[in-house]
Formats: structure tokens, C-alpha cells, sequence
């Protein structure tokens, strides 16, 4: 079936022989100047070297994790007072070895150990009965202790292998 045709008068009246306002092209919000690619440029310059700084901080304290996960296991182990002592000080000796020079720190021991020690971070760490363990109580075999200067030893342990400052040529 054919529709009839429609009559010459159609619609509406009112806006008979305006024309349609067409809508402008759409607008480019690329950047399209020399001025913003080069902003771009130094952007993305910037950014890579950041990423790339911080990759190579993150890489550099490695050691530290580390020693941080072994000093964990240590304090974990519930083994008895001396075993985690010594583990303590090889665990401190060898982090002072990855950071700094050997001819520095290796034949350090007793009180110059412990002077070392505290001279490498912004705040002395190694102080009182618990830090008389590592100079002492190592050597002589003997503890003598309930577990809560060695719990406490393991604390600053912790702490100086966070807070150690890094040496000058890293």
C-alpha cells in the first residue's frame, strides 16, 4: 500500500523559509603549538628521571630489606639468648659491609664498634644495658639476661639498619 502524498503546506507554519543554523566543527584539545609539545617534552623529561632516581634508591637499599627480613627471622626464632645475639651482631657487622668500606668497619669491635655505630645515624642508638650486650655478652658466651634487653637490642638493630646514613660516594 502507497502512502498519499503530502499536502505543499507541512508543518509548522512559523518557521516557514528559515534556514537550519548548522553547529561549528569541533574543537582540537590536543595540543597543537610548539610551545605545549615542548612542555610535554620537558614533562615527560622530568618524569623519567624521577621514575628513574627513585628506581635507583629503591635498588640501592636492597641491602637493607635484607637484612631487615634476616634480623625478622632472628627475632623469630626462639632460639636460646646467646644464638640470637651473635646472629644480631654478624646480622649489624655484615650491613655496616654492604654500606660502607671494609677497611672501615671490619676490624671495628667492643666500644669502638658501638661509637661507629652510633656515629653513622642522625641520633645515637646504641646506649644502656641492651647495647652492653653486644660489647660484652658476645664475647664472654654469658647473657645473663631474661630476654627483654635482647628484645630491645633487636629493636635498635632494626632501627640503625633503617636510619643508618648512607656513605658519601653511594
Amino acid at each position: 500500500m502507497e502512502l498519499p502524498p503530502l499536502a505543499d503546506i507541512f508543518g509548522n507554519y512559523a518557521i516557514r523559509g528559515i534556514a537550519e543554523i548548522l553547529p561549528p566543527d569541533r574543537v582540537n584539545w590536543l595540543p597543537t603549538t610548539v610551545g605545549w609539545k615542548l612542555l610535554l617534552l620537558i614533562l615527560l623529561g622530568w618524569l623519567g628521571r624521577t621514575l628513574w632516581r627513585r628506581w635507583q634508591h629503591w635498588r640501592g637499599n636492597r641491602y637493607r630489606r635484607a637484612a631487615l627480613a634476616q634480623l625478622e627471622y632472628i627475632v623469630s626464632q626462639r632460639r636460646d639468648a646467646q644464638h640470637q645475639l651473635d646472629a644480631i651482631a654478624s646480622l649489624l657487622k655484615s650491613t655496616a659491609l654492604q654500606a660502607y668500606p671494609r677497611i672501615e668497619v671490619a676490624a671495628l669491635s667492643g666500644p669502638q664498634w658501638l661509637s661507629w655505630l652510633n656515629a653513622h645515624t642522625s641520633q645515637p642508638l646504641f646506649s644502656g644495658p641492651a647495647s652492653q650486650l653486644l660489647t660484652q655478652s658476645i664475647y664472654s658466651g654469658e647473657t645473663g639476661d631474661d630476654g627483654g634487653d635482647l628484645k630491645q637490642l633487636g629493636d635498635m638493630a632494626a632501627t640503625w639498619i633503617r636510619r643508618h646514613e648512607a656513605p658519601a660516594h653511594a
